[in-house]
């Protein structure tokens, strides 16, 4: 298991997650992988009303991060 650390550089608040060497494959980058940290780890979406709208409330908060991986 690979540990990856997502680090907001505004507020240097983290969340980390723990990986296989597949699913970080799998992932498709580093982008998507932060994407994907984010809306899993991070961010409180939820619908708005009886429509298929999203709305996340950690987009503009989180668009200055990046990663760091355990043993990097």
């Amino acid at each position: 298991m690979i540990e990856v650390t997502l680090i907001n550089n505004k507020t240097l608040q983290t969340v980390s997650a723990t990986y296989t060497a597949r699913e970080l494959v799998s992932q498709g980058g580093e982008d998507l992988l932060m994407e994907n940290m984010m809306e899993n780890l991070v961010c409180s979406c939820i619908p708005i009303g009886e429509t298929n709208v999203i709305e996340c409330d950690c987009w503009e908060q989180w668009e200055d991060c990046h990663l760091e991986f355990d043993g990097e």
